[in-house]
Protein backbone atom coordinates (compact mmCIF):
# COMPACT_ATOMS: atom_id res chain seq x y z
CA UNK A 1 0.00 0.00 0.00
CA UNK A 2 2.90 2.23 1.08
CA UNK A 3 4.55 1.79 -2.33
CA UNK A 4 0.98 2.63 -4.16
CA UNK A 5 0.97 5.96 -2.17
CA UNK A 6 4.55 6.38 -3.10
CA UNK A 7 4.50 5.86 -6.37
CA UNK A 8 1.71 8.17 -6.71
CA UNK A 9 3.08 11.08 -5.23
CA UNK A 10 5.98 10.86 -7.65
CA UNK A 11 3.82 10.79 -10.45
CA UNK A 12 1.96 13.64 -9.15
CA UNK A 13 5.10 15.73 -8.65
CA UNK A 14 6.94 14.71 -12.14
CA UNK A 15 3.49 16.25 -13.83
CA UNK A 16 3.37 18.93 -12.21
CA UNK A 17 6.60 20.21 -12.41
CA UNK A 18 7.67 18.66 -16.14
CA UNK A 19 5.14 17.21 -18.03
CA UNK A 20 2.22 20.53 -17.57
CA UNK A 21 4.91 23.28 -18.57
CA UNK A 22 6.05 21.35 -21.47
CA UNK A 23 2.65 20.95 -22.89
CA UNK A 24 2.07 24.29 -21.84
CA UNK A 25 4.59 25.58 -24.25
CA UNK A 26 3.85 23.56 -26.85
CA UNK A 27 0.06 24.84 -27.07
CA UNK A 28 1.33 28.42 -26.73
CA UNK A 29 3.84 27.98 -29.36
CA UNK A 30 1.32 26.10 -32.07
CA UNK A 31 -1.25 28.86 -31.29
CA UNK A 32 1.35 31.55 -32.02
CA UNK A 33 1.90 29.71 -34.94
CA UNK A 34 -2.04 29.67 -36.12
CA UNK A 35 -2.14 33.19 -35.26
CA UNK A 36 0.53 34.27 -37.42
CA UNK A 37 -0.65 31.88 -40.26
CA UNK A 38 -4.67 33.04 -39.88
CA UNK A 39 -3.70 37.07 -39.48
CA UNK A 40 0.02 38.03 -40.89
CA UNK A 41 1.45 40.95 -40.19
Amino acid sequence: MAIVVIGGLMTSTALSLVAIPVIFTFVNDFLGLLKQLVCPR
